[in-house]
């Protein structure tokens, strides 16, 4: 891995629990977390494909 590639990573675990503590203690709206979760997991996954099909 690449060092963009864990800077990548480490942002995706900061959104990943922030939004997460965010919500738990009542900060953020849940229907807003579950989109941003959602576009997270969209993120990962879609980057993924990328790199597969790129092989």
């Amino acid at each position: 891995m690449k060092i963009g590639d864990y800077i990548k990573l480490i942002a995706v675990f900061i959104v990943g629990i922030g939004t997460v503590f965010l919500t738990y203690f009542g900060k953020m709206d849940p229907q807003a977390s579950t989109a941003l979760l959602g576009g997270l997991l969209g993120y990962v996954f879609g980057n993924a494909h990328a790199v597969i099909e790129k092989k």
